[in-house]
């Protein structure tokens, strides 16, 4: 299935996440009775020259599913018919796609994302630019590896933006004139796209609430870190 100009999309997903989770879709055909519901076993592919599937998800479930294929290279010149241009390479491009055993078209397309793989870069480009919790993440934590550095998720007071994760976003967001997301939402970020790009989670103490969960094996970039490497 193809979507094509579909930039800055801020619609529902709901119908989107059904297509790509493996949920029932309804059959429907115009002037004639509903027929039997059916899984989409296809592939969904959407194409714009932004950054396209925007939506109103709250729920962090697009952004795990999309493989993104970035082409920053604008066509500049006359006009060119590039259907006839490129047919003589297609049976060649179909063959080699052919040739690809089931198992290492899986492996490419499952683990789209994983280091090393040539769409893991264009996978994080996009988060950055959609997440400002994930552009935080980047310019502003230190991946330690060490179980004995922790950080709190806390809350937004301000006086705590150099100990605690939220207030240190909040303060981020200020610099940057990015608008910041409630305390809610950044904490479903955390556990559900942030962290997991590095295989981690925040863990959450007994009685206490989601500002009381800490991150483990990070810290808070702070002034005077000579510390180049970014998490991702």
């Amino acid at each position: 299935m193809l979507i094509t100009d579909s930039d800055q999309f801020r619609g529902s997903t709901e119908i989107l996440k059904a297509i790509t989770g493996g949920d029932k879709l309804r059959y429907e055909v115009k002037y004639q009775q509903s027929g039997r519901s059916f899984i989409f076993s296809g592939v969904l592919a959407i194409a714009g020259n932004q950054s396209t599937i925007n939506g109103n998800d709250k729920s962090g479930a697009i952004p795990r599913r999309i493989l993104p294929v970035v082409i920053p290279k604008q066509f500049v010149g006359p006009a060119r018919d590039l259907r006839e241009e490129f047919r003589p390479y297609l049976p060649g491009f179909i063959n080699w796609v052919l040739d690809l055993s089931d198992e290492e078209m899986m492996r490419l397309l499952h683990d789209a994302d994983k280091p090393g793989n040539a769409l893991e870069e264009s996978a994080i480009n996009r988060l950055v630019s959609t997440y400002s919790s994930v552009f935080w993440f980047r310019e502003c934590i230190i991946v330690t590896g060490n179980s004995d550095d922790r950080v709190q998720v806390g809350d937004a007071r301000e006086e705590k933006r150099d100990s605690w994760l939220y207030p240190n976003y909040r303060a981020f967001c200020d610099l940057m004139e990015l608008p910041a997301t409630p305390i809610q939402k950044f904490t479903k970020e955390l556990d559900e796209i942030v962290l997991p790009l590095l295989g981690m989670r925040a863990v959450e103490l007994p009685g206490r609430n989601s500002a009381g969960k800490f991150a483990y094996g990070l810290k808070l970039r702070q002034e005077g870190d000579t510390t180049s490497e970014k998490p991702f």
